[in-house]
């Protein structure tokens, strides 16, 4: 109101990567920032907005600043997982990691090459996970599990600079983490728990490509991966496309 008095004109923009529209995502503004048009027709269509300017990811700055490829063991085929925050009343629940991780360490026994890499949102609730897995902590003792966190307590390591150090990465839910990985170039899957294809474009056009909705699914595409090696990158950037239209352009 204070900057309508003055003629002024409000503007805002979004960070994340939201999977459907929800109350608590909602912007009121003149001038609306956004990825790609995709959010201003499925995400952020509630309100007329004077003007809507399509700008591309904003956090891809420091791209530049990451040495390509920073895989540490050439010999061996690394999957990352980016978890997401769980709750009993979000969309993401914990049982949905357990099963992530179950299936990933069935794999890695199945596929001696195999390491696991991961990138927890919090570091108390995976030290949890592994304080009640025997599986995981065997994996971690035998070095086939390695996490990573930032440098401080606080710090988390970005997707783009954890997503250098692997070959394919999975992300839980339609994650801005994971289309961060996708943008900076590595093979990105996600793990749609909810089910969005019926209201989310991304995760309908990617169905079954790089989005899927079982582990069953999720876990034939991996296997495919590893018995291939990224045989089919491209088709990560076209649907990773579909949230950012100059990603792929820039670098």
């Amino acid at each position: 109101e204070a900057i309508k008095h003055i003629n002024g004109l409000s503007v805002t923009s979004h960070w994340s990567n939201h999977p459907k529209q929800e109350f608590y995502y909602r912007k009121y503004s003149d001038i609306l920032f956004v990825w790609s048009q995709y959010f201003a027709k499925n995400i952020f269509n509630y309100f007329p907005f004077k003007k809507i300017f399509s700008v591309g990811y904003p956090s891809d700055h420091y791209f530049r600043l990451i040495e390509t490829k920073e895989k540490m063991k050439v010999e061996n085929y690394i999957i990352g997982y980016m978890d997401n925050t769980t709750n009993t009343d979000l969309p993401y629940h914990s049982s949905h990691n357990n099963k992530i991780y179950t299936m990933l360490i069935k794999l890695a026994k199945k596929y001696p090459n195999l390491l696991i890499y991961a990138k927890p949102k919090v570091k108390y609730a995976f030290e949890k996970q592994v304080e009640s897995s025997t599986e995981m902590q065997r994996c971690i003792n035998n070095g086939s599990l390695e996490p990573f966190f930032g440098s401080t307590y606080n710090e988390k390591m970005s997707p783009a600079k954890f997503s250098n150090k692997c070959d394919l990465v999975i992300s839980l839910g339609i994650s801005t983490a994971g289309a961060e990985a996708a943008f900076f170039g590595t093979k990105s899957f996600h793990y749609d728990n909810s089910k969005l294809e019926n209201i989310n474009e991304f995760a309908f056009k990617g169905k079954n490509k790089i989005v899927f909705n079982s582990i069953e699914l999720l876990k034939i595409a991996i296997e495919k991966e590893i018995n291939s090696n990224n045989s089919n990158l491209n088709e990560s950037k076209i649907y990773h496309e579909i949230l950012d239209n100059y990603i792929f352009y820039k670098y």
